[in-house]
């Protein structure tokens, strides 16, 4: 705001009303600057008079007049007071007074002027930032985001140029206005690797104003002008990946620390946005943005021999590495390894980290036989690398699977999952290998039939489509025993028809589903069998669950169990866990404290299939067991072959010598229950004695067991 505007904001009137009681004489008063009169209020002849009189040596009028100063300026004007001349002329202590006070009011308005162009100054660089949209979600717009950063921190600071180099991103955006520093730019695309290093080294943002040179040394140019460079981070570590650069000439005007906050705000954004886009740790695409780069190759898919190829590597024997060496060893070798993908990929090919030790690579537009020569340089590659950890070399090796890209591949998942496939092929293979998918592999389309169960379950889970089913354990040799019911899963599909859990225990077991189906299965059981006791507490009845392996080993598990039990509070003796023999012996030591923690909360334990492993008897005694169910693959041959019946007779004298309730499974017909009987087995389970069916059905039919009670 100039001195005029600053005077002009002053209120004379107020002035003027209270004077002139206290100075009757008094006619008018005004603010002068050099020989203007900016603002007067009064009797305007008179002051117009009196100012322009150099001679008021006739007695009829006085002038007096006061310099007033700003703190932002020298002197800013003078007050002048135009007297009638009297014998009573004000004193010169009333006219300070008049001064001091117009005085404070201009530098007031100066001081509040002055903080409004700051909060507007604010206001348009909150604008800028805000418009400036870092959607976090939208991985699509990446580098639109990026190129509005440096336009709009172009305009606002209204320099020559701005620039933004990422260098391990290998992206360049640039907003110009002055061609003279064309070579400028190009030389900084080729000293951005020392300026990244040199901005890790020296930290934070750098205003040149003057021209100096500073310890980085850059093209004699970008010395000669104003300019700020501010670094762009990446990763947990903030190290640096770019900067954002602006300048100007020397003879326009310098940059203030509010530039540099600015410039800095935007590198923020910069970041957040390259961090949703690409990985941390080795600083290639996430899974997202590549997911979008193959559905546009998808979408654009060229017909055979040009189609794009889809690659899937995965570093073999990830975990032991991760296990042997820790995980800092393990993150070393993925950076390793991104560096290595990056340099045996052609220009045009993208590449992605799209999982734990997954890489994904997009072969733009090749050949189907230079799709499989790049996955053998690729592997090849990887597998002559030289890891070493702490003075350890660390062999390593990786596998990787092919599919081409057609119009029929469909979304980016489906066409990742057979790539997938393919790499899983090529790890079971031995690994340090590659494969190609091939719908007409039988192993490999129910691979991807299974992958597809996948979402399925997901689906399911999150919306309520499985069902309780519950097949009854009969008793056999003695029928007032406590009767049992062994608690089954079953999916709804969209049609609402029942889905076997063959269908879909198999994806759920490979992908490791397992612990979300049992804590389903769990706490809604639990709910459903606390109900039916609250409205008939006189019914006896054991519900039994199965537990997966993956469970067992899960740490949180127990937990979850823990916070159900004591949510719905099931009869002491009610609920029993079947837990498989394979799933107990792979940790015996796991699986032992597991059950005995939950035993002496109420909970019995059955252990299933019995009889499969090969060395069933020397474990046993070493769990916490209630019961033993003895192997189907026995029982359903024990009436013409005389081995499966001695050891169905084997199992149940042991198990009773152990003090345990021993079930026979696949009871397929009357003939086999009544051969149970005989030997002792204490209870059945099969489609002869009762077919499974849904949990609210048995629940009802409970009081009336001769519904499912098969007649002996």
């Amino acid at each position: 705001m100039s001195v005029q505007e600053v005077l002009l904001a002053v209120d004379l009137d107020k002035y003027h009303d209270l004077f002139t009681p206290i100075a009757p004489d008094s006619l008018a008063i005004a603010l002068v600057e050099g020989n203007a009169v900016v603002k007067q209020v009064g009797d305007a002849t008179a002051c117009t008079q009196i100012l322009s009189s150099d001679d008021l040596t006739d007695g009829v009028f006085e002038r007096h007049s006061r310099d007033i100063h700003s703190y932002q300026y020298e002197t800013v004007a003078q007050v002048v007071v135009c007297f009638r001349a009297t014998d009573h002329s004000c004193s010169a202590a009333l006219i300070d007074s008049l001064a001091h006070c117009i005085q404070t009011e201009v530098s007031l308005n100066a001081e509040l002027t002055e903080m409004t162009d700051e909060l507007t100054s604010r206001y348009e660089e909150l604008n800028l930032v805000f418009q400036d949209k870092d959607d976090r979600d939208n991985v699509s717009n990446t580098d639109r985001q990026l190129n509005e950063i440096v336009v709009n921190s172009h305009h606002y600071l209204q320099v020559s140029f701005c620039i933004m180099l990422l260098n391990n991103q290998n992206l360049h955006f640039e907003s110009i206005t002055d061609d003279v520093h064309a070579p400028l730019i190009r030389s900084l695309s080729d000293i951005a690797k020392p300026i990244n290093a040199w901005l890790q080294e020296n930290p934070g943002s750098h205003v040149y104003n003057n021209g100096l040179e500073h310890e980085l040394s850059v093209s004699s140019e970008l010395r000669s002008l104003r300019h700020i460079i501010t670094p762009i981070t990446f990763g947990n570590d903030n190290n640096v990946t770019g900067f954002l650069l602006v300048g100007r000439p020397q003879s326009e005007s310098i940059f203030t620390n509010s530039d540099k906050n600015l410039l800095e705000v935007m590198a923020q954004k910069a970041s957040k946005i390259v961090r949703t886009t690409y990985d941390d740790l080795t600083g290639l695409l996430w899974r997202a943005p590549f997911e979008l780069n193959v559905e546009q190759a998808v979408a654009n898919s060229k017909p055979p021999p040009n189609r794009d190829g889809l690659l899937v590597i995965d570093i073999d024997r990830m975990q032991v590495v991760n296990e042997a060496y820790g995980h800092d060893a393990g993150d070393a070798l993925l950076r390793l390894v991104g560096k290595k993908l990056d340099s045996l990929i052609n220009n045009g090919d993208i590449i992605a980290r799209i999982g734990g030790d997954q890489f994904g690579v997009l072969v733009n537009g090749s050949q189907s036989l230079n799709v499989h020569r790049i996955a053998a340089r690729i592997v090849d590659g990887i597998n002559t690398l030289e890891f070493s950890w702490r003075g350890e070399t660390v062999e390593v090796s990786a596998s990787a699977g092919i599919t081409l890209l057609s119009s029929e591949s469909g979304q980016a998942a489906h066409a990742l999952a057979e790539a997938e496939l393919a790499c899983s092929s090529a790890k079971e293979a031995g690994g340090g290998r590659f494969e190609i998918f091939n719908s007409d592999d039988s192993q490999l389309v129910e691979r991807h039939a299974q992958m597809h169960q996948v979402s399925v379950i997901q689906h399911a889970l999150k919306n309520e489509r499985f069902v309780l089913y519950a097949q009854p354990i009969v008793p056999l040799a003695d029928p007032d025993r406590e009767p049992h019911a062994e608690i089954l899963i079953r999916l709804l599909d969209d049609d609402g028809n029942i889905v076997p859990p063959g269908a879909f225990l198999p994806a759920a077991e490979r992908y490791n589903l397992m612990p979300s189906i049992d804590r389903w299965v769990v706490s809604r059981t639990l709910k459903a069998v606390t109900e039916h006791a609250a409205s008939a507490p006189e019914n006896r009845l054991v519900i039994t669950i199965n537990l997966s392996g993956q469970s067992l080993s899960d740490t949180g598990f127990i937990d979850f169990i823990r916070h159900c039990l004591d949510q719905y509070k099931p009869r002491p003796g009610s609920i029993c866990f079947e837990v498989t023999e394979t799933a107990a012996i792979r940790d015996l030591t796991l699986a032992e404290a597991f059950m005995t923690e939950l035993r002496s909360r109420g909970v019995s334990f059955a252990l299933d299939d019995f009889g499969t492993g090969l060395s069933s008897f020397s474990y046993l005694q070493k769990l916490p067991l209630d019961a033993l169910k003895i192997d189907g693959s026995f029982v359903r041959d024990i009436m013409n072959d005389p081995v499966a019946a001695t050891m169905v007779q084997a199992i149940n004298d042991v198990g009773h010598a152990m003090g345990l309730v021993t079930i026979a499974e696949f009871v397929t017909d009357k003939d086999i229950a009544s051969k149970l009987t005989t030997f002792g087995i204490d209870y059945g389970q099969g489609f002869a004695l009762a077919k499974p069916m849904p949990v609210e059905a048995f629940l009802a039919s409970f009081d009336t067991p001769s519904r499912w009670e098969s007649a002996l």
